[in-house]
């Protein structure tokens, strides 16, 4: 190998990171799904939850959520209002487990809910007290 040329380096299990690449240029929106029964696995998400809306897939985490519950993350595609889509899947079952289901509040390490988070700062002024007795 000439010392002058670089590979991209593998990612685990061999998936690339960056979603253009594979030619997707889809606008997607992404709920956070929990209280996940046990044994349930993307074909169960997407057999319940592909009749909403055009499904695109879904990423089931290997941890539990803060109450100990398990959680996945699932994205349609061509969503013209989120908050109705939201609101119609606010009665979703797998079996005995109602979903709790919301809107993502982070997609690829952006917050959602507050635009511009990280840039904004808010200017304190602090006066030092001069009046020392």
């Amino acid at each position: 190998m000439d010392s002058e040329e670089w590979e991209q380096p593998r990612n685990r299990k061999g998936k690339r990171n960056d979603h253009q690449a594979q030619g997707n240029n889809k606008v997607l929106s992404k709920f956070f799904v929990s209280n996940l029964p046990p044994k349930c696995s993307s074909q169960d998400l997407k057999d319940v939850m592909g009749s909403f809306g055009r499904y695109e897939g879904s990423y089931i985490a290997r941890k539990l959520d803060k109450w100990g519950k398990r959680f996945a993350f699932v994205s349609f595609s061509q969503v013209k209002d989120v908050k109705r889509l939201g609101d119609e899947l606010s009665d979703v079952w797998i079996g005995s487990y109602k979903l709790f289901i919301a809107i993502a509040r982070f997609v690829d390490g952006e917050n959602l809910d507050r635009p511009d988070s990280g840039n904004r700062r808010k200017n304190i002024n602090i006066k030092p007290n001069l009046n020392k007795h």
